[in-house]
């Protein structure tokens, strides 16, 4: 690819063909074969020499507009900004200032997944954790040794007609297993 050098005045037609577009700049000019930091570069000197008007300021509104319709959208934010030619950490902070500012009330989303307090979880995730958190009991009844037997720290647990005798230095994950899979065929 050659190096081109274009004339102020054709810099000022590609940005106006640019913003007639409606596309985000990043787009048109991987559309129009363009360098986009070219692009940047020329249209700040362009600024500079007055040549442009500066860039447009949004306000408030036009930053709330913006929000509506990211969350419209369904997208996350970061993949609505790359398609809407605004970036991520801009967007993220208007959002940040819009909060403050009392203009969005909603929630911050919360990115661990966990009920911030006075939340509920939803149903299907409530579940899940309640499953993991129930605690199952099983009996356990103490044998004595025959009085010959050498004296260890083993323990010796009884599931249903099974007797396992479990070394003091078994994995406890190891022995929650089998007792799991000895308890389900009992049942």
């Amino acid at each position: 690819m050659t190096k081109r050098n274009r004339t102020k005045e054709e810099w000022v037609e590609l940005v106006k063909q640019q913003q007639a577009s409606g596309l985000p700049v990043k787009t048109w000019c991987e559309q129009s074969g363009i360098n986009i930091y070219a692009m940047a570069d020329a249209k700040s000197r362009l600024r500079k020499l007055e040549l442009l008007p500066p860039p447009e300021k949004r306000t408030n509104e036009k930053w709330l507009e913006l929000v509506s319709q990211q969350r419209a959208s369904g997208l996350t934010l970061e993949t609505w900004c790359n398609e809407n030619g605004i970036k991520l950490p801009t967007m993220a902070d208007r959002i940040s200032r819009l909060r403050k500012m009392g203009l969005i009330t909603e929630p911050k989303p919360n990115k661990g997944g966990k009920p911030r307090k006075g939340e509920r979880r939803p149903t299907t995730e409530l579940r899940k954790y309640e499953q993991l958190q129930t605690t199952q009991w099983m009996e356990v009844t103490p044998f004595s040794f025959p009085v010959s037997a050498p004296k260890t720290k083993d323990i010796c647990v009884r599931i249903g007609e099974f007797e396992i005798v479990v070394p003091d230095n078994f994995a406890d994950e190891t022995f929650m297993r089998v007792c799991k899979l000895l308890s389900g065929k009992i049942i």
